[in-house]
Formats: structure tokens, sequence, C-alpha cells
């Protein structure tokens, strides 16, 4: 049983501090300074794995959540107020509150012993890996309903079924990357969440055996080599800073030890990166000895973080990395996805989970209805995980891959040329957040894109600006030009003459979901069928503006690709209907009036 933790967590009077009522919901009158509120249950978690408290307060008129980490649905909680702030001029403002885990009660009938030693000592790896793996399942499945009422699209929208689980809730992670570091000797960690400085780990059990025999072999050779030294931020000694494991399974599978999951054999790419100006003869001999030390080591590559070596100073950290050099054995990792041999440069993005890829592949091709005339568009499509299967089973008339990264375009190139499908794929290696590419990849299409008839409101720039809010800068300006080769200084230079329009677009990409300005091209390319697969808040907000702006949610499927984490990974289905969603500001502030007047009424 973990021991308790004293958390502070505030809510404010904004939207994401608002909660709504449900059963555990505790009903008080008014929030006072020191006041103890206890027996409080966890109702459920959040984005973050912390377990979340709900408390209506009826002097405000208003239900607040507070989450407090490493607390679980059904746990009782003794809980003090900190901080409580009121209205004192009559403006009808909620309170602002923040309350303290004073005391843990009854534990939650979900609670077990975590399997890792390092848990304790929050490394920052697992949110809850105290929680039993079927109760982590449903309650992140009860999240994900909850969030997409949340952004009402479960009104007139399908069902979401339980995730699929992972074969295994250990062992599954794809790749893992710990930090060098220094205290007696040099040592491999994590680094917790809110402290810079790392925490050692012995052994992480979300990655493979394999991993950790590789991860185990790194360390040893690093510490037999004299000259090995690392890296050290506030410093700017030292030149070594993380080793990267990437896994990925063999066709042979075999039975792990608990006869529960099925665990495949893994073969297992080691990437050390490096500050500028790292000795390469030191490296060498280094990668080397992991190859001897670890059979399931198939290759050792060098990333230069990139940036010059004056700007070593204490603070320096890099802004990129360069592309990377292969050290000893080969540099790539052979994938198997629906019986689909690729190569995977280490650049490139592999899914989280490598039980869950035949799955995800599975509904993906399953959700496209790709037909044999159809044209494929995938974006950021990496080195075809997706597309390739795709394609084999379908037989598309045509695929056309989108990614601005050059190693995994490079790897696309020969999975193709493996498959002996390049007369059916078009390659495009562009930056599909940069506007000037997409206005020439528009002025290439056979018709020109419809715009949406109307004007913009003043209430549609205001929500496009709110939903924008969590991207990164590279999904604004234009982000191309330092991902693209020397050789093309001209958005669009790699486009051929004419593009064809698709029937099927694939969209995959990364944590903060689609750029804005590609967001935008969808909106005009109305496609009859698109395929999406994210996570979390940037996975909701863009199927939420695309279901907006003409396109029906028709299908999800989610899949647990991270246990012990709150995180899932769903793959929607949308059609273009033609019909945009146009709500009037009269209309929506009205639903929230009445959303208020019914939590209120509940509540006395």
């Amino acid at each position: 049983v973990i021991s308790g933790c004293r958390c502070l967590t505030s809510a404010a009077s904004s939207e994401s501090a608002r909660g709504h009522l449900h059963d555990q919901t505790v009903v008080v009158n008014a929030l006072r300074k020191d006041q103890v509120l206890r027996g409080v249950t966890v109702a459920h978690i959040d984005e973050n794995g912390h377990g979340v408290v709900g408390i209506h307060v009826r002097k405000d008129k208003q239900s607040f959540e507070f989450a407090f980490a490493r607390t679980l649905p059904g746990e009782r909680l003794n809980l003090i107020v900190e901080h409580a702030r009121h209205d004192k001029y009559k403006k009808k403002e909620p309170g602002k509150y923040r309350l303290l885990l004073e005391e843990r009660g009854a534990a939650s009938l979900d609670e077990v012993t975590p399997r890792c030693a390092h848990f304790s000592e929050k490394c920052g790896g697992c949110a809850f890996q105290h929680f039993r793996y079927e109760a982590q399942v449903q309650a992140k499945h009860s999240l994900l309903c909850q969030r997409m009422e949340e952004y009402r699209l479960d009104r007139g929208g399908p069902e979401v079924p339980l995730p699929e689980p992972s074969p295994s809730a250990f062992g599954f992670h794809g790749r893992t990357e710990f930090r060098f570091f220094l205290r007696d000797g040099i040592r491999m960690g994590l680094h917790p969440v809110g402290n810079p400085v790392p925490i050692s780990i012995s052994q992480c059990h979300l990655h493979p055996e394999a991993s950790h025999r590789a991860f185990q072999a790194v360390l040893d050779s690093v510490r037999a080599e004299a000259r090995a030294t690392a890296f050290d931020e506030r410093t700017g000694r030292g030149w070594l800073c993380s080793a990267i494991f990437k896994a990925s399974p063999h066709a042979v599978v075999k039975v792990s030890a608990d006869d529960v999951s099925k665990i495949p054999e893994m073969e297992v790419l080691v990437t050390l990166v490096t500050i500028p100006g790292a000795p390469q003869e030191v490296l060498v001999r280094v990668a080397e000895s992991v190859m001897s030390r670890c059979k399931d080591v198939v290759g050792v590559t060098w990333s230069d973080e990139g940036g010059e070596p004056a700007s070593r100073l204490a603070g320096w950290r890099s802004l990129g990395r360069e592309p990377q050099k292969l050290l000893a054995g080969r540099g790539h990792l052979t994938q198997h996805v629906l019986g689909v041999s690729l190569e995977a440069a280490p650049e490139a993005f592999s899914r989280p989970n490598q039980l869950l890829a035949d799955a995800v592949a599975s509904k993906v091709v399953e959700f496209s209805k790709a037909g044999p005339e159809d044209i494929v568009w995938d974006t950021f499509c990496g080195q075809g995980s997706l597309s390739l299967p795709l394609l084999l089973a379908r037989g598309c008339r045509q695929l056309v891959a989108f990614d601005r990264s050059e190693p995994a375009i490079l790897s696309l190139r020969r999975n193709t040329a493996l498959h002996n499908l390049e007369a059916k794929v078009q390659v495009v290696q562009e930056d599909l957040g940069s506007p000037a590419f997409l206005r020439a990849l528009a002025a290439r299409l056979p018709e020109p894109l419809e715009r949406l008839p109307g004007r913009r409101r003043e209430f549609h720039r205001k929500e496009d600006k709110e939903d924008s809010e969590d991207e990164d800068d590279d999904d604004v300006e234009d982000s191309g030009a330092r991902h693209r080769g020397k050789g093309q200084l001209v958005a669009g230079s790699s486009l051929p003459a004419s593009m064809p329009r698709p029937d099927v677009l694939l969209a995959d990409p990364g944590r903060n979901g689609l750029p804005k300005a590609f967001r935008r091209y969808i909106f005009d390319l109305q496609v009859p069928r698109l395929v999406y697969i994210g996570s979390g808040k940037a996975f909701l907000r863009d199927i939420t503006l695309l279901v907006r702006r003409g396109y029906e949610l028709q299908e999800v499927a989610s899949f647990d690709s991270h246990p012990h984490n709150a995180r899932l990974e769903v793959v929607a289905s949308l059609q273009w209907n033609g019909v945009p969603e146009e709500l009037e500001w009269e209309e929506r502030m009205q639903r929230n009036r009445e959303r208020e007047q019914e939590q209120n009424h509940l509540a006395e």
C-alpha cells in the first residue's frame, strides 16, 4: 500500500476546475479556511492519472473538482481547506479554494501492491501502478466517455466500446529513454515530475526484458570506458546525455512465464545521445562493447543533439537533433505489422505499445473502408506502418504519403521497394503545418477547394483561438524550413504538377494533434472518409472542430496503449456529410444555463 503524500491541488473559477454532480459528490453549504472534510470519496481519474473528488458548494451554486496524485477511485480521503476566497463584492463569481490531503482513509478495493520498487520514489514513469489493471481500463474508459460528453461528441454519435487492453501490463513499451548523470559514478535514470534531479533506475518493468538487458549492457559498457562522462546541464561539463532503447517484436511469439499473456521476442536498437563534440572513437568502443554484451541489440546509433560546441555553457540545451550516425551493427529495426515486414529508422515514430500494433493497424484498415479504386492520403506517415498494410490488404489505386522527417521518408521508400509498391506510392517530404506548402498543394488539385458558406462570426474566431492554446509554435508558424533537406528551399517544390484528391485520409499526428493550418485545410478538402488516430485533449479538440465544420463521427475504438497511465490511444472514423454545424451564440448560452440550473436543483 502506498503511503500518503501531502499533495497540493487548487481549483479556481475556471472551466477546467468545474465539475458535474455524481454519486460521489460531496455537497456543502460553504468552504472556509481550516475546514476539515472527512471521508470524501475519489470519484474518477483525470488526464494526469490523479484521483478526482467532487464538491458542490451551495453558496457558490457551483461544483468543483480537486485532483490529488496517487489516489484511486473508491478511496476515501480526509481533506482540509488551506485557502478559501469568496466573492466579497457580490459579483456572483464562484469562490476560489485550495485543499490539502490531510489523511488517507479507507483504501480503494482496486488497490494492489506495485511491482516496481521505484514507483514509491515517484520516478515519473507510471501514474498508478498500484491500480488493478482491469480497473484501470474501466476508469480510462469512463474518463474518455466523460470527456466526449463535455465536448458534446456524445450527441447522436457512436457508442464508445471498452478499450482493448494490452496483452501484457508490463514489457510493452516500444521506446524508453534514460538520462545519464553522475552520482557515485555514472548512473542512468528518469526525471521525476517537477524535479530536475534524476532518480537512479535499476530496472523498468514497462519495457521488455530485451530492453532491460540492453540497458544493463549500456550501463556496464559506459562505466568500463574511462573517458566516458555524463553531461551536466548546470555546469556544461561532460558530453553523454541519454540512451534510447527502441524494441520491435520478432515474428515468433513465446508464452510469458505467467502463462497469461503472450510477449514476443524483441530486438533492440540503442541510440546514444550526446552534445556536439563528443569523441567518436570512445562511442565506437562503447557500441562494440554493448553489442558483445547483449545479443538482443542489433545496432547502436549516435545522435548529436545539435547546436554549436561554443554554446555549451551552464544551462545549455539543444533545440533539435542532428541525423543519427551508425556506430555498430545495423541502423534500423525490423517491424512486423499485420504480417508486413517493415524497416523502421531510429528517428521515426513507432507505436508506444508494440503488443497492440497489429490491433491498431487492423482497426485503421477496417475504419478506412478503402476499395481498389480509392486514393489514400497518409499524412504524418512515418515509415508507413499504417498505410502500407492498408495498401496491401485493400489493393488501393494509389497512396500519397506525407511526412517532414527525412529518415522516416527514406525508410518508407525502402519499405515500398521491399514490397514492390513503387508504382502505387507517391512520397512527399514536406511540413503539413506550413501554410505555404498547403497553398501549393491546393493549387495542384484537379478542382479548387470549396470554402464553407457563410461569414465566420466572432465567436467562431474566439473558439479557434481557445482551441489552439495548447498547440506548439511549430503548428502555427512555418516550421518546415528547419526540417526540410538542404535542397528543398521552396515549400511545395517536391510536389508534382498535379495531385489527386483523396477518397480516404489517414491522420496520425503527434501528441499536440493536427497543426492549425492543416486542420483548416481538411475543413476545405471535404474528404469522404477520414481516419484519425490520436489521444488526449488534442484528439478531442480536433474531432470536435471537424464535426462542427461538416464531418460526422461514425465509429470510435480505443486501445490501452499506456498501461499504468491515464492515456488511451483512440481511432476515430469520420465521414463528410456536407452539413456544417452552425450553433448560434444564444443557443449555446441557453444550454449552459439549463445545465447549471439542473445541477443546482439536484444539489438542493
